[in-house]
């Protein structure tokens, strides 16, 4: 059952349609941002109605990206308020941190293996550029990461710049595969989560690209709702500490799997996109997450 839309406040930076709060809350009442806000103005634009705010600034670090001039209304959820840094190399120290397999590659090791070289900011930096032509002072604590590199490298180790492993805007990852072309998504929103196990035979593999087979499990706290997969519960047991460790209430996870089985993270999204369809299963469930994080059981 599709479970009521509770009145919600969305601040948001160059994160509004088709991003997975809008989708899930069309009508909600929304705050646009700009680097430096302040709480103060946020917390004078919110309806008496408004029963949560939901964070959702496009970026991949946001630490006073909102100025705390005021305090947040007593008793008011604010979801991922604490989730200001899913940088990759974020991700790598955080995984290692909570016991996570990491997909960071060592500088040393077989000249021959395949790595993959990425940005450290998700989406190739392209938010950050977009903030940076919009507020090129007022955004300049955000987009200092940004390469010029729009595109992942796949490449031998031996054919790695020494300039590569030390560039702080760059990650050099071990290219993960299996041979089933096995790939995973999970979706977690407080104790609501989906686990989408998907296959495809490209080098790249995302969700919005063509897959061979997709199944997904619903799963609150750990518990499985309906038909179950041990694989996705392992892929839950990764992405919930890992989500914890970066303070995020609700995202999107992305997980390679090798040719072991292991299943390691390799990309934390806090403003996780949707698009369409704007109705389905996977929907609801998440919206039930969102109503127990937001303290609304109707």
């Amino acid at each position: 059952m599709d479970p009521p839309r509770v009145p919600v406040a969305v601040c948001e930076s160059e994160g509004w349609f088709g991003f997975m709060v809008e989708v899930l809350y069309p009508t909600a009442h929304r705050v646009t941002l700009a680097p430096g806000d302040k709480v103060s103005r946020v917390v004078e634009a919110l309806p008496p109605s408004t029963r949560g705010v939901l964070m959702n600034v496009n970026l991949s670090y946001t630490a006073g990206f909102l100025e705390p001039d005021a305090g947040w209304p007593a008793g008011l959820p604010v979801l991922n308020g604490g989730a200001i840094d899913v940088r990759k190399r974020t991700l790598h120290t955080q995984a290692s941190a909570v016991g996570v397999p990491s997909a960071r590659a060592a500088e040393s090791g077989p000249p021959d293996e395949r790595l993959i070289v990425k940005t450290t900011l998700n989406y190739a930096g392209k938010p950050e550029r977009l903030m940076r032509e919009r507020w090129p002072e007022r955004a300049r604590s955000f987009t200092t990461d940004i390469s010029d590199r729009v595109e992942y490298v796949i490449c031998r180790r031996d054919e790695i710049a020494t300039t590569t492993w030390a560039d702080p805007t760059l990650v050099v990852e071990r290219y993960i595969t299996n041979p089933d072309g096995l790939f995973i998504r999970a979706y977690v929103v407080g104790p609501a989560a989906v686990v989408t196990l998907a296959w495809a035979s490209s080098d790249i593999k995302k969700l919005s690209l063509p897959q061979s087979d997709r199944r997904d499990y619903y799963f609150w706290d750990a518990t499985p709702l309906g038909p179950t997969s041990a694989v996705a519960a392992r892929a839950l047991a990764v992405a919930r500490p890992l989500a914890s460790a970066l303070g995020a209430d609700f995202c999107g996870i992305d997980c390679a799997v090798d040719a072991d089985g292991t299943i390691i993270p390799v990309d934390v999204n806090k403003t996780p996109y949707w698009g369409h369809p704007r109705q389905s299963p996977v929907l609801a469930h998440l919206r039930h997450g969102f109503n127990t994080l937001i303290g609304d059981f109707t």
